[in-house]
């Protein structure tokens, strides 16, 4: 029995987390960037261009499964890196901010003693907007420069503010 409630549990989580997001609508990043299956949308076409044409990694080599056939260049690793820890920090932001809709209303009740849970799904999902918000700034400044944000940084002084 206690197996039962322990495996159907984060389940039932993940439901609620689900439904949550879906009355706020809040959808996963996958999901914009498109009028239709086809068609992409002018407001998000840098995201849907990155769904389609971003740097490409060779996988099999990546997980050991072959010889490396061709190293990306340092632009393509830098591109790749941000974009990818972009997308990755927006889907862990969204599920941060279905667990902090979970405590909402009991925060409501109680805003004086809102519980400890809400405030940490709430500044949990605060962060990973913050760090994806810098990598989408890194993404913005290798593709639109050419160099690495840290170079870019180091090298205009001004440019860090």
């Amino acid at each position: 029995m206690a197996d039962q409630a322990d495996s159907s549990l984060p389940a039932a989580i993940e439901r609620e987390v689900e439904a949550a997001l879906g009355d706020a609508a809040i959808y996963e990043i996958g999901s914009y960037g498109w009028l239709n299956e086809n068609d992409a949308d002018p407001e998000y076409i840098g995201h849907a261009m990155w769904q389609v044409d971003q740097p490409s990694i060779d996988h099999n080599a990546l997980l050991g499964e072959s010889p490396v056939r061709r190293r990306p260049k340092d632009i393509e690793k830098e591109i790749l890196t941000a974009g990818e820890d972009f997308c990755g920090l927006m889907l862990a932001s969204r599920l941060s901010i279905g667990l902090m809709l979970l405590w909402t209303r009991q925060a409501a009740k109680h805003p004086l003693h809102a519980s400890p849970i809400f405030w940490v799904h709430h500044t949990d999902a605060f962060l990973k907007l913050a760090i994806a918000s810098d990598r989408l700034r890194d993404l913005l400044i290798v593709a639109c420069t050419g160099t690495s944000a840290k170079s870019y940084k180091a090298k205009y002084k001004r440019n860090r503010l």
